[in-house]
C-alpha cells in the first residue's frame, strides 16, 4: 500500500519542477524525493528483514564495531567484523548480520553476515544487527554510506566516545535517528569519573548537556537510559565490560513494548522524521535562489491582507451621499411618526419632505454611476417596501467595483512575481509570458452588507426625534394652522347658526341671509393659516435635522464601518482569495520546514 508521505514528496517534486524548470535546484529536489521514496520504502519494510533490526550507529572511531563483536556469540564470525584506531582497521562497508539477507542488497558497500538466531546473545527479543560505517569517515562514499545507514532499523544503538561527547556530529546524528528507539552508550569512559557504576560530578554535567541536545531532537519517550561503558583497555578488563554491555542493553530492551502495534507506531515516527529531513533538504536547496521570489510573494501576501480593508473604506462612499440619505431617512421617519390626528400639519411636511429634499434625491439619484457601500445602504432604506431587485443589482455593482479595483492593484506585484521567476528558472515554450487574469473573490462582503444595514438603522433609531417631540410639534404646528383659520371660519359657523336659529323660530330669513362665502376667501384664509405654519414646519425641520447632527450621525457609521471591517478581518471571514497556480506553488515551496529548528 502506497504511504501517504509518498504524496506528500510527488507534490514537492512536481511543484518543484513548475516553480523552477529545468535548473539545478529542481535536480537536487527530484534527488531528495527520490532519496526519501526510497527510506520511506526501506523503514516500511526494513529491507524484509524480520523480527528486530538493530543498528550501531555513530561517527568514526566511536567503538562501534566492538560493540557489534560484543554480541555476536560465534569468535569465528566475531573476526569478521573490522575494529581497530588504523584505517585498514576501520569499518568499511554496511553488514547485516543475522539469519537473512537484507533486500536489494548493494555488493559495493553492503556484506551480509549469515549469522544464526543462536549465535548472537541473548537479548530477550530476536534481532539482527547492522554495523554501520562512521559519519565523519574522510572517504565521501562511505560517509553517504553511513549517512543512508542511520535511516535503518527500528532500534538504534548511538555510541559516543566520551571525549566525543560534546561534538557537533552528534547533532546531525541525532536528526537521522529520530523516531526510533534510541540507546545512548557513552564508550571509553575513563575508570576515575565512574564510582560504583555511578558518573562523577564533571561527567554528571556532560551528561546533562548531552541528554538535553539530544530531548530537543528526539522524542524523549523513544530515549532509552544510556549505557556507560568504562575505558576497558586502561582498566583490562575487555570480557568484563562486554558483559556489562550486555547486561544493560538486554535490560533496557526489556523495559519497552516491542508488539507489532508498538513497531509499527516506531515506523510512523521515523517516516515522520524522515519527512522533515526532507523538508530541510528541500529548504536549504531553494532558500538560496528564492530570496527575490520570496520578497515579491511577501509583498502579495502582505498586500492581499491590507488590501481589503484599504478598498472597503475607499469605496464606503462621499460621505455627502451618505449625509443625503440620513437626512432624508430621519426626516421620513419623523413624518411617518407624527400621528394622523395632527391634520393638517402632518400633510405639509410630507410636502415639504419632497420639495426641500430635492437637492438630496438629486445626489442619492447619482449614486447609481459610481457603487458605493452607503448607496446600498440608502437604496436598502428607501426600498423596504418595494422589490428587492433594484437593491440586488446594486449590491453586485459594488462586488465588482470592489473586486475590479483589487485587481488592479494586485495586478503589477503578480506581474513582478511572473518576472522574477523567469529570471530564474530557464525559459522554456511552456512558461507565460505574462501572468493570467487574476481570478479575485472576496469572502464575506455579504456580512459586511448585511451588518452596514444593522448600523444604518441603529443610527437611524439612535439620532431619529423622540416620540413626544414629534407629537408637541404636531400639536403645535397643527394649533397654528387652526389658529389662524378659525376666525373666517367661526364667523361663516356663526351665521349659518344664526340664520337657522331663525327658521327654527318660523321666521325664515332670504335665502341670501345665509353664508355663502367664496372660493376665494377660502383659498386666502387657507393659504394665509397656512403661511405660518409651514414657516414652523421649516424651522422644526431644520433645528431637529440640523447638518451637525446629520454630519455626527454619518461619522459615527463611518467609524463603526472600520471597526467592523478590522474586526472581520481578525475573525478572517473577511479575507481576499485569488486563485494563482504557480503563486500558490511557491507558497508551498517557502512554507516547507520554516517550522522546524
Amino acid at each position: 500500500m502506497k504511504h501517504p508521505s509518498l504524496d506528500f514528496a510527488q507534490r514537492i517534486a512536481s511543484t518543484t519542477q513548475r516553480v523552477f524548470g529545468d535548473s539545478e535546484v529542481t535536480a537536487e529536489v527530484l534527488t531528495a524525493c527520490a532519496d526519501f521514496e526510497q527510506e520511506v520504502q526501506k523503514i516500511h519494510d526494513d529491507r524484509g528483514v524480520e523480527g528486530l533490526v538493530i543498528a550501531v550507529v555513530g561517527a568514526k572511531k566511536q567503538g562501534k564495531s566492538w560493540i557489534v563483536r560484543q554480541l555476536i556469540r560465534d569468535p569465528a564470525l566475531r573476526q569478521r567484523i573490522p575494529s581497530g584506531d588504523l584505517a585498514a582497521e576501520s569499518t568499511q562497508r554496511l553488514y547485516w548480520i543475522g539469519p537473512q539477507a537484507p533486500h536489494n542488497l548493494n555488493v559495493l558497500h553492503e556484506t551480509h553476515l549469515v549469522c544464526p538466531a543462536d549465535a548472537l546473545e541473548d537479548l530477550g527479543v530476536p534481532y539482527s544487527l547492522i554495523d554501520t560505517p562512521g559519519v565523519t569517515d574522510e572517504n565521501p562514499e562511505l560517509a553517504e554510506v553511513a549517512t543512508r545507514s542511520l535511516s535503518l532499523a527500528s532500534v538504534k544503538i548511538l555510541v559516543v566516545a566520551r571525549d566525543q561527547i560534546r561534538a557537533a556530529t552528534n547533532l546531525t546524528i541525532l536528526r537521522w535517528i529520530a523516531g526510533a528507539l534510541c540507546i545512548p552508550v557513552i564508550n571509553f569512559v575513563p575508570p576515575q569519573e565512574l564510582r560504583d557504576g555511578e558518573p562523577t560530578a564533571e561527567l554528571a554535567n556532560d551528561l546533562q548537556q548531552f541528554r538535553q541536545r539530544l530531548d530537543a531532537i528526539v522524542d524523549p519517550q523513544s530515549t532509552l537510559p544510556w549505557v556507560l561503558i568504562p575505558d576497558w583497555e586502561v582498566a583490562g578488563n575487555e570480557q568484563q565490560a562486554g558483559e556489562w554491555l550486555r547486561q544493560q542493553l538486554r535490560k533496557n530492551l526489556q523495559s519497552v513494548d516491542l508488539s507489532a502495534t508498538t513497531m509499527a507506531t516506531i515506523r510512523s515516527q521515523r517516516i515522520q522524521a524522515a519527512r522533515r529531513r526532507l523538508q530541510q533538504r528541500v529548504r536549504r536547496a531553494i532558500m538560496g535562489s528564492m530570496n527575490v521570489l520570496r520578497e515579491n510573494v511577501e509583498r502579495l501576501e502582505v498586500e492581499t491582507r491590507q488590501l481589503p480593508q484599504k478598498v472597503l473604506l475607499a469605496t464606503l462612499g462621499d460621505p455627502r451621499v451618505l449625509e443625503a440619505g440620513l437626512r432624508l431617512h430621519l426626516r421620513s421617519r419623523f413624518v411617518g411618526d407624527t400621528w394622523p390626528i395632527w391634520f393638517p400639519y402632518r400633510s405639509a411636511m410630507t410636502v415639504l419632505l419632497w420639495t426641500v429634499g430635492a437637492w438630496d434625491r438629486l445626489m442619492l439619484s447619482l449614486t447609481g454611476s459610481l457603487p458605493s457601500l452607503f448607496g446600498t445602504l440608502v437604496a436598502w432604506a428607501a426600498n423596504l417596501r418595494q422589490a428587492k431587485q433594484s437593491y440586488t443589482e446594486l449590491q453586485q455593482g459594488v462586488r465588482r467595483r470592489i473586486e475590479s479595483q483589487m485587481e488592479e492593484k494586485l495586478q503589477p506585484l503578480t506581474r513582478d512575481f511572473y518576472r522574477s521567476l523567469q529570471r530564474m528558472r530557464q525559459k522554456t515554450a511552456a512558461d507565460p509570458a505574462e501572468p493570467p487574469r487574476l481570478k479575485i473573490h472576496l469572502t464575506g462582503l455579504e456580512e459586511l452588507q448585511s451588518q452596514s444595514q444593522e448600523i444604518y438603522q441603529q443610527a437611524i433609531d439612535r439620532f431619529a426625534t423622540r416620540g413626544w417631540r414629534v407629537q408637541l410639534a404636531g400639536l403645535i404646528g397643527s394649533g397654528i394652522f387652526w389658529l389662524f383659520f378659525s376666525g373666517p371660519m367661526a364667523l361663516i359657523y356663526w351665521e349659518y347658526i344664526h340664520a337657522s336659529w331663525a327658521v327654527l323660530q318660523g321666521n325664515p330669513p332670504h335665502l341670501h341671509q345665509f353664508p355663502h362665502p367664496t372660493a376665494g376667501l377660502l383659498m386666502t384664509s387657507v393659504i394665509l393659516s397656512a403661511i405660518p405654519m409651514t414657516l414652523f414646519c421649516m424651522v422644526v425641520m431644520s433645528v431637529l435635522h440640523r447638518r451637525r447632527r446629520v454630519r455626527k450621525a454619518a461619522h459615527e457609521i463611518l467609524r463603526e464601518h472600520e471597526q467592523r471591517i478590522h474586526r472581520l478581518q481578525q475573525r478572517g471571514e473577511l479575507r481576499l482569495v485569488f486563485d494563482d497556480p504557480l503563486l500558490r506553488d511557491a507558497q508551498f515551496l517557502l512554507a516547507l520546514g520554516e517550522d522546524e529548528p
